[in-house]
């Protein structure tokens, strides 16, 4: 398992008017490469209502310093309301934020480089908006790698969410595969792995297998603060592919800074799980920040 943090892929073609996508490498490439290691950093957008220049200008600040490191592009993450999950107060109150899909694009167009997007697809309005989104975001955008994610839990008995499945949404993706013109590029998806769903259930490498035969070309994990849930989690995803005959597909791995126990507790909030020592290194350490640095680098 070769990952470090978010994906994208390197965008710099010799000649910028060029639609060649052969000569290439794309990230979705990169993504579905087990064996070549992939390196991403992953953003959320800015709330919605904030201006597209005050967009560009966090977007440049945060492109800028993440030339500091080698990277194969950037995670823009799809955060949505998570309160029917955890009945427990939420540390920071909801906000709706900007598309991923275009806040992904000021991204392409100020590093070059292609971002992986992530799209929870159950919160569409409808299957026809997934569809009307998915062809503005391959068409006017340019993304093809996308992370298709679920609702964060499920509904009371008898509701059901308005917008495709993840499942729904692989066919869909197939589907705009198979009528795209030569001047669309061909999309990919991958999905998420939750080690923390399967300390819980036992279940989650069973999940990963069946979203491959989805059409999934990789996953990204959850942030990891609990490293044996995530160990255990890909011992048994691999053991479950040989048994099956399938390639492993390749598997990132999220890591979350995090400095302040406001940041811990929303962390928490969202379903990580974090051990108590690791949030004791974490903080005992947050006076000197070289020994953060090492304490991360030692993680």
């Amino acid at each position: 398992v070769q990952a470090k943090h978010h994906h994208h892929h390197h965008h710099h073609s010799k000649n910028p008017t060029s639609n060649n996508m052969s000569t290439e490498v794309t990230l979705s490439t990169i993504l579905s490469n087990p064996s070549r290691p992939c390196f991403l950093f992953g953003v959320t957008p800015p709330r919605k209502g904030t201006s597209a220049g005050k967009c560009r200008e966090i977007c440049a600040k945060f492109v800028a310093r993440s030339r500091t490191l080698a990277t194969d592009g950037f995670i823009v993450y799809d955060i949505q309301d998570e309160s029917t999950r955890n009945s427990g107060p939420r540390p920071f109150a909801f906000r709706e934020l900007m598309d991923p899909s275009w806040y992904a694009s000021l991204f392409r167009a100020e590093s070059g480089k292609d971002c992986l997007v992530y799209k929870c697809c159950p919160t569409s309005d409808s299957v026809e908006h997934f569809e009307a989104w998915l062809d503005q975001s391959v068409s006017l955008h340019g993304h093809c790698a996308y992370n298709l994610v679920g609702a964060a839990s499920s509904l009371p008995v008898g509701e059901t969410h308005p917008g495709p499945s993840v499942e729904e949404a692989a066919s869909l993706l197939h589907r705009s595969n198979e009528d795209s013109s030569a001047s669309k590029p061909s999309v990919h998806f991958g999905c998420v792995a939750i080690a923390e769903r399967h300390l819980a259930k036992n279940r989650e490498h069973e999940n990963m297998v069946r979203k491959i035969g989805w059409g999934a070309e990789w996953f990204v994990s959850q942030g990891i603060f609990d490293t044996e849930a995530t160990i255990a989690l890909l011992n048994d995803y691999g053991a479950l592919c040989k048994a099956r005959g399938i390639v492993p597909k390749k598997v990132l791995l999220t890591f979350v800074p995090c400095g302040r126990t406001k940041t811990m507790d929303f962390i928490r909030w969202l379903g990580m799980n974090v051990p108590a020592d690791v949030e004791a290194r974490i903080f005992s350490a947050s006076s000197s920040s070289s020994t953060t640095t090492a304490a991360a680098a030692a993680t």
